[in-house]
């Protein structure tokens, strides 16, 4: 007779990968802000990272710039009309805004957990806009 899988079997698998989530997630303080680098890997095979720092009630959550500023070091510009609104709806979906070349969002408490999860979501998205850059074409020839 074959298994058979419950809600209840996958609800405990679900805590696994959630505790697992959390024991890979690594906080460091950084003056007023803390750097939270999770387990998601971004096209370097780098874990990525953002910054969180209260505000008052509110929660800012930013990744000061990296991920525009490494697409450019690389050769990506954001400047072409196709990249800018490719941009613009990775963000827009997310409800993240580009301030200034950081991917940034605010939370409260009750939406932090949703926000952190569409910052890394942005990131990691706009991360690979790179493979639409003729710096990525040009690469593989």
């Amino acid at each position: 007779m074959a298994n058979h899988l419950t809600t209840k079997d996958v609800q405990a698998l679900l805590a696994t990968y959630c505790e697992w989530l959390s024991q890979n997630t690594v906080l460091t303080q950084c003056g007023e802000w803390v750097e939270v680098s999770v387990p998601f890997l971004d096209r370097h095979n780098d874990y990525v990272h953002f910054y969180v720092r209260q505000m008052g009630n509110n929660f800012i959550l930013t990744d000061e710039g990296a991920t525009i500023a490494d697409l450019r070091q690389s050769g990506c510009e954001l400047t072409s009309n196709k990249r800018k609104k490719l941009l613009q709806t990775i963000l827009n979906g997310l409800m993240i805004e580009e301030d200034h070349g950081q991917l940034k969002t605010t939370a409260t408490l009750e939406t932090f957990a949703r926000k952190q999860h569409d910052l890394i979501q942005a990131i990691l998205a706009v991360n690979d806009l790179y493979y639409v850059s003729s710096a990525s074409v040009q690469s593989c020839f």
